[in-house]
């Protein structure tokens, strides 16, 4: 698909449930044996914005996987 001519509005890709960054982060971090300090700050500006108020999660038409970022991690 992103190799491909534009088709229009594609279908939401999601994972099987909602996760925070700080999360994914920490896990990546396990999994690669990283042992730095990771805390969580709130990012500003819009993005930072539509993270808070869950306006980047999927819709309730996407396309949900099975498998978890940190199942994901894991298998690597």
């Amino acid at each position: 698909m992103a190799e491909s001519d534009a088709r229009g509005r594609a279908r939401d890709l999601a994972g099987p449930r909602e996760e925070r960054l700080i999360d994914l982060v920490r896990s990546y971090a396990s999994v690669e044996g990283l042992r730095a300090p990771i805390i969580s700050i709130p990012l500003p500006g819009g993005m930072g914005a539509a993270m808070r108020s869950g306006a980047l999660l999927p819709g309730p038409d996407a396309q949900l996987g099975t498998l978890t970022f940190s199942e994901w991690m894991r298998s690597r």
